[in-house]
């Protein structure tokens, strides 16, 4: 099924949104993993972007990551390893939840965000 015109603007902005976060989180983190120190590939959305304003996509949401660690982030649910938890994520950013949702609301804000 197609998108009408307005969903397909929405998924251009999310995009959008999505490329600028892995731009500042990749060069706030000088390209680093930050939980491993190898070079980073992505950048990791620490709380899932279903409970964020924006998807989520705030650099205080997020942390650079290489390949591996990012695969184990995404599943830490299932293997239980305490140093991706979203507080220890966080915690290596500087970071927190409740500012990473003060962030996501107030960009939610100035773009008028439908999500």
């Amino acid at each position: 099924m197609a998108m009408n015109p307005e969903q397909a603007a929405i998924a251009r902005r999310r995009l959008g949104w999505r490329n600028q976060f892995e731009r500042d989180v990749l060069a706030r983190d000088s390209h680093i993993c930050q939980v491993c120190e190898k070079p980073a590939t992505t950048a990791h959305v620490i709380t899932a972007r279903r409970s964020m304003p924006v998807g989520g996509f705030v650099p205080s949401n997020g942390i650079a990551l290489c390949r591996i660690c990012h695969l184990i982030a995404k599943d830490s649910h299932r293997f239980g390893d305490q140093k991706y938890k979203p507080e220890v994520l966080y915690e290596l950013i500087g970071s927190s939840f409740e500012m990473a949702m003060q962030e996501a609301l107030e960009h939610s804000k100035r773009f008028d965000n439908p999500f």
